[in-house]
């Protein structure tokens, strides 16, 4: 892993963080308030997973053929829940 790697993680949780601010900004206000009483605030629970997900995805896999579909899947699976979290806010309130 070089930086180049943790640059494109990178990029694409600010990208899909950036894009759940814009279209939910009064639901981020109120937790970054409620994060200032709580440090246990969800946003963690999209970001995270965004960038756990995003890492896994930009890993060369040189595991056997089988098992490197299967973490491919899962780091798919990790990185989709994290936008859920960040860019449907309404529905994971909700949840």
């Amino acid at each position: 892993m070089d930086y180049l790697d943790l640059t494109r993680a990178f990029g694409v949780a600010s990208l899909i963080m950036s894009i759940g601010f814009l279209f939910h900004l009064h639901h981020y206000e109120v937790m970054a308030r409620k994060m200032v009483g709580e440090p246990a605030g969800f946003i963690l629970g999209g970001v995270i997973p965004v960038l756990v997900g995003s890492l896994l995805l930009n890993f060369p896999h040189s595991l056997d053929h089988h098992w490197s579909s299967v973490l491919t899947v899962i780091s798919w699976i990790i990185f989709l829940v994290g936008v859920f979290r960040i860019w449907f806010v309404h529905l994971w309130i909700k949840i």
